[in-house]
């Protein structure tokens, strides 16, 4: 099931929801679960799941970890159009048997654009057999952006507080909304673009709309590569915790991910009712 985490320019904060989401996601349910990015960047979601050193490793080409990285996937493995290397997959595991990351080489933007665009398809349904559960940070302005849109089983559609943004988005991005979540990462309260404006004028579900709200320890750890020590150990704080609102909505929008998702290959050529029903319920 691939998940695309999409921000148009102007968000922020895609890449570190995608982190926490899917660390969150792998603690509530026994998942297993792929990272990866249809862009190239210096800064990956590495950083936000490893602490410094470790990320030296991976940004130097994984010679120490893995030999080879998502270039090597790329060219090597996929470009033939065959699975028979399927077993030479280059990941890194983040969180035992549940949480994995497909990491970069370090190249060029437009060599690593043009090559993951030309072998992304078939490399995602290779990905697709060892893994139930693709998350893929997903960029606009790049090659493969409408591909991955249209292909994607469920779309995390990243809002920012920006009414003129919101406005494109909704326009640009019609054809996706039927199977995507609103997430606004580090919302404000005191914006005057609001959860209920948002709502009221778009005509958004409950379901539809998610936030994770701004949060100063939360920035912290991603900055620090803890991520996954600050969802451990703040999963299930009090709601006296200084964390505690930022983690209710991180649970709720995992939830509402999942759901998703899992609804929408439900109701593939099947009643949208009976896979409420009949769906498994996350």
């Amino acid at each position: 099931m691939k998940v695309a985490f999409f921000s148009t320019e102007g968000s922020c904060g895609a890449t570190s929801s995608m982190a926490a989401i899917s660390i969150a996601a792998v603690l509530s349910e026994k998942l297993r679960i792929l990272t990866l990015e249809n862009h190239w960047n210096e800064s990956t979601i590495a950083e936000c799941y490893f602490y410094e050193n470790s990320t030296n490793i991976i940004k130097q080409g994984c010679v120490h970890y893995l030999e080879h990285g998502m270039l090597d996937n790329l060219v090597r493995h996929f470009a033939t159009m065959t699975n028979k290397r399927r077993e030479g997959i280059m990941t890194v595991e983040v969180i035992e048997d549940s949480l994995y990351y497909m990491p970069q080489n370090a190249f060029s933007h437009d060599l690593f654009d043009y090559e993951f665009s030309c072998n992304m398809l078939p490399m995602l349904k290779i990905l697709e057999t060892s893994y139930p559960f693709l998350f893929i940070d997903t960029k606009n302005q790049t090659l493969s952006s409408k591909i991955i849109l249209d292909e994607a089983d469920f779309v995390v559609l990243n809002l920012p507080q920006n009414e003129l943004l919101i406005e494109d988005i909704m326009k640009s991005y019609s054809s996706i909304l039927n199977k995507s979540l609103f997430l606004m990462c580090d919302y404000r309260e005191q914006s005057s673009i609001s959860i209920p404006r948002i709502m009221n004028e778009y005509q958004i579900l409950p379901e539809q709309l998610a936030i994770l709200p701004h949060s100063v320890p939360f920035e912290t750890a991603i900055q620090e590569g803890s991520a996954i020590n600050f969802i451990y150990s703040n999963y299930d704080c009090d709601v006296n915790h200084v964390n505690y609102t930022f983690m209710k909505e991180l649970k709720r929008t995992t939830r509402l991910i999942l759901q998703g998702a899992q609804l929408k290959m439900c109701t593939i050529g099947g009643n949208r009712n009976e896979a409420k029903a009949n769906c498994y319920a996350f």
